[in-house]
């Protein structure tokens, strides 16, 4: 059964912490959690002090720091991949009139329709969607691929109405998407401990939410792959997409199997935007994945998207990179930033187009 692990990994710990150098980010973290573990007092947190005072931790903040000095230990010199890299073809040459590639139609949205309800504290909630529909042309295809995205917050806020989020729905139902930007749980809403991809979640807030959020995008898909014709949509074409937290979702609903995300939850692509996670699971007949992260983030660190390129590229599964250099966790810099003359969004299209075979809708259209 695939599972993405967040475990204890004292030996991790043990093997690769003396030479990591905790962000001072993550030490005001663990000072404001333990201050005890401080041995000298001089307001810094060294890996050898973290070793150390390790037990003093609280579960939620110790389990993510192993995961984070593991994935920063992993990741040799040698093997670093720094450089922007796919395993697709390029799509054909456009003319500036490609559906799925360039911005030929009108759309309109449909707001807040219901695709489930789940549990809120002691009572139930709708879970809510939009929809960005193209307005069928002569140019559209009969059958359209969808892209359902989900917003970031760290699964404590934000909303499916953020800016970005509506621009990138904007985005692609401009290019013949059925866009879909979803609402799912978070800590407001406090969810019930749910299984998923973090473990015992009854014992982390983090890891509750996390698993509350996947249950969610996981509904999310089965709902667009149960209503495909109503919206001219592929069910064999639904890609995933998120940003930050969002990201975190759509990878793990991707990359766990059937066991977890439950029936009908499969998708064909997935886009990650500044998004990470454990990556030993990952296997080539996943589905493939578009990872676009700045160098410098220090929210979803950097050292787990090289983590997953690295068991994607051994793996040898379908896969786009683009690093972008010295870059935190900055969405808009990231989309803008230009490879080989594209910005990283109308990369995104190209992976999209050949990973989808979105070649074929047009085809069948004609």
């Amino acid at each position: 059964m695939k599972r993405i692990a967040v475990t204890i990994i004292a030996a991790a710990l043990a093997t690769h912490a003396l030479a990591i150098e905790i962000p001072k980010r993550v030490q005001k973290k663990i000072l404001a959690a333990a201050p005890e573990i401080d041995l000298n007092s001089d307001g810094n947190v060294t890996a050898s002090e973290l070793i150390t005072g390790r037990d003093k931790l609280p579960v939620e903040l110790l389990t993510m720091l192993n995961l984070y000095m593991a994935t920063q230990g992993a990741a040799t010199k040698d093997s670093e991949p720094t450089k922007h890299k796919t395993t697709l073809p390029k799509p054909p040459a456009g003319n500036g009139a490609t559906p799925f590639l360039d911005p030929l139609f009108e759309f309109k949205e449909v707001e807040n329709i219901t695709y489930g309800t789940a549990k809120s504290e002691d009572a139930t909630m709708p879970l809510l969607l939009d929809v960005y529909q193209p307005v069928a042309t002569d140019k559209l295809p009969q059958k359209l691929p969808a892209m359902i995205l989900a917003f970031g917050g760290g699964w404590k806020k934000g909303s499916k109405d953020t800016k970005y989020i509506r621009d990138l729905c904007g985005y692609y139902a401009a290019r013949g998407y059925v866009a879909i930007s979803i609402q799912y749980r978070i800590a407001k809403d406090n969810p019930p401990a749910l299984p998923g991809p973090a473990p015992s979640p009854e014992t982390s807030d983090l890891f509750r939410l996390m698993n509350a959020a996947f249950q969610d995008t996981c509904d999310a898909v089965r709902w667009v792959r149960k209503n495909a014709d109503p919206y001219a949509i592929d069910p064999n074409r639904i890609a995933i997409g998120g940003v930050s937290a969002g990201a975190f979702n759509s990878l793990s609903a991707a990359f766990c199997d059937a066991t977890i995300t439950g029936p009908d939850a499969k998708v064909a692509a997935v886009i990650s935007l500044m998004g990470a996670i454990g990556a030993n699971h990952i296997d080539e007949n996943d589905p493939p994945v578009f990872i676009a992260h700045g160098t410098s983030d220090n929210v979803a660190p950097y050292a787990m998207v090289q983590g997953m390129v690295q068991q994607l590229d051994k793996v040898k599964a379908t896969f786009s990179f683009y690093p972008v250099e010295g870059v935190a966790h900055r969405l808009q810099t990231i989309l803008d930033t230009e490879f080989d003359g594209k910005t990283v969004m109308s990369h995104s299209l190209d992976f999209c187009f050949e990973a989808m075979k979105l070649g074929e809708l047009i085809n069948e259209s004609r």
